[in-house]
């Protein structure tokens, strides 16, 4: 069975020792579990441009796009996800729960107990080894 390579990108926003999370909502894909905000690239759009759109979009928050991470692909078994993380610097915006359930900023320890898909773990190592 051929599977299509989805695009995603996560924009990784931290702010004053906290970063920006959002639990899926329960009927998603990996429903409930907490995420970095995020999603589909658009046509013709660049990780930058989509970490902006989906962080304003998802979490009513405003950021710049400062790097851009290398991509991790992961195999759901139903899906092959390729995840660009694109670490922001905040601008504006407390993050609200536009397209999910929740939006909140936890600190490093916080972000360790949460809930997340395995992917994640790989992001949560190399956002420690820069900080």
């Amino acid at each position: 069975m051929s599977r299509t390579l989805l695009e995603v990108v996560v924009a990784l926003v931290p702010r004053d020792g906290r970063w920006l999370v959002a639990k899926r909502r329960a009927n998603a894909h990996l429903g409930g579990l907490w995420e970095f905000p995020g999603g589909k690239c658009e046509p013709g759009e660049d990780p930058p441009t989509t970490a902006i759109r989906e962080l304003a979009e998802e979490c009513g928050v405003q950021a710049e796009a400062e790097d851009v991470w290398t991509p991790l692909t992961w195999d759901y078994g139903d899906r092959l996800v390729r995840i660009t993380p694109v670490l922001c610097r905040w601008v504006a915006g407390e993050g609200r729960a536009l397209a999910s359930e929740a939006c909140r900023w936890v600190t490093m320890d916080e972000l360790g107990r949460l809930e997340m898909p395995a992917v994640n773990a790989e992001i949560l190592r190399a956002i420690r080894a820069i900080r």
